[in-house]
């Protein structure tokens, strides 16, 4: 990858805007491949080191578990371009692993996401996973984002920081119910907790 990657992007005439800058593609899907967490944070650390990003990150069906969600929760820090769909289900990630990536996505400034003319949360997909109480999850992991947001001074706390996605709201990847005309939306969307 560290040699293919590169001459594909001069190839298809990809160009940085600066020569450290991040590359955003579109969508990267490792799903139903069995990459386990060893291999996730194998990918997660290429693509960092390669300076790619990416829009949609599909790795649903691959048996990640506490260190694959370790893993995103770093590379989600670190990355600078926002993930809009981030795709975990039918996984073993328990829910100390959705925590580090919630509180991943409270850390970095680019949540909740510009498009277009407004802000959307990110789309995450944690169904089928093995997070216990997933009730209590939403509602102490809302309340610890807004204390990481608020110590890092990054954006509005004056509104919830996660949308459950209620049946009949409307929230889509690309829609929150929950964002307000006043700026405020939250980070992250948990479609199908």
């Amino acid at each position: 990858a560290r040699q293919t990657v590169p001459e594909f992007l001069k190839r298809n005439n990809v160009a940085r805007q600066e020569s450290d800058s991040f590359v955003a593609a579109r969508e990267i899907n490792f799903s139903n491949n069995n990459i386990g967490d060893k291999g996730a944070h194998a990918i997660l650390r290429a693509l960092f080191s390669l300076r790619i990003g990416t829009k949609v990150l599909k790795m649903f069906r691959n048996n990640l578990g506490r260190a694959a969600a370790s893993a995103l929760m770093d590379w989600l820090v670190a990355t600078p371009v926002a993930v809009l769909e981030l795709h975990l289900s039918h996984n073993w990630i328990p829910r100390e692993g959705a925590v580090d990536i919630l509180k991943a996505i409270a850390y970095n400034k680019h949540y909740p996401i510009l498009s277009g003319r407004s802000r959307v949360p990110m789309w995450l997909r944690l169904e089928m996973n093995t997070v216990a109480e997933p009730e209590m999850l939403l509602k102490g992991a809302d309340e610890q984002m807004r204390k990481l947001r608020a110590a890092s001074g990054s954006g509005s706390t004056n509104g919830p920081m996660l949308c459950d996605c209620k049946e009949g709201a409307g929230c889509r990847s690309d829609f929150c119910a929950l964002s307000r005309p006043d700026g405020h939306c939250p980070l992250a969307q948990l479609a199908y907790l």
